[in-house]
């Protein structure tokens, strides 16, 4: 599955009211995931990240200065392995490390990918 279609998923619950409408976007989107992917989507959709603390804030995230990819590249299960090495980045160097990774995942992101992304990583996704 594309990070594209989880981030237009998003959108489209967060711009509806509707529960009946939230309720078919979401098992819309559930059901188009694969075994490995379903957890990532629900985990991300709830606001957080399977790997829990990833040491990136604002800070981090402001200071990248990438331009985004004119479509879609990433699909769920290569953010979820950037997000785990991300969470694997500890000590002398980690910050290297987490900028390195930051760069390539927002280089390969569309610019809603990105905004999604951001709001993801800081805690300020919301679904309405």
């Amino acid at each position: 599955m594309k990070l594209g279609q989880v981030v237009e998923a998003s959108a489209q619950m967060a711009a509806t009211r509707s529960r009946k409408l939230k309720t078919a976007e979401l098992v819309g989107l559930l059901g188009t995931a694969s075994k490995d992917e379903l957890p990532i989507v629900v985990t991300w959709l709830s606001g957080e990240v399977p790997q829990g603390k990833l040491g990136v804030g604002w800070r981090s995230l402001v200071n990248l200065d990438v331009d985004g990819a004119e479509e879609s590249k990433l699909d769920v299960i290569d953010v979820d392995d950037a997000f785990e090495q991300l969470a694997a980045a500890r000590g002398a160097g980690s910050a290297a490390v987490r900028n390195s990774v930051l760069t390539g995942l927002f280089a390969n992101s569309t610019p809603p990918e990105q905004d999604f992304l951001r709001r993801l990583l800081t805690g300020e996704l919301r679904q309405g």
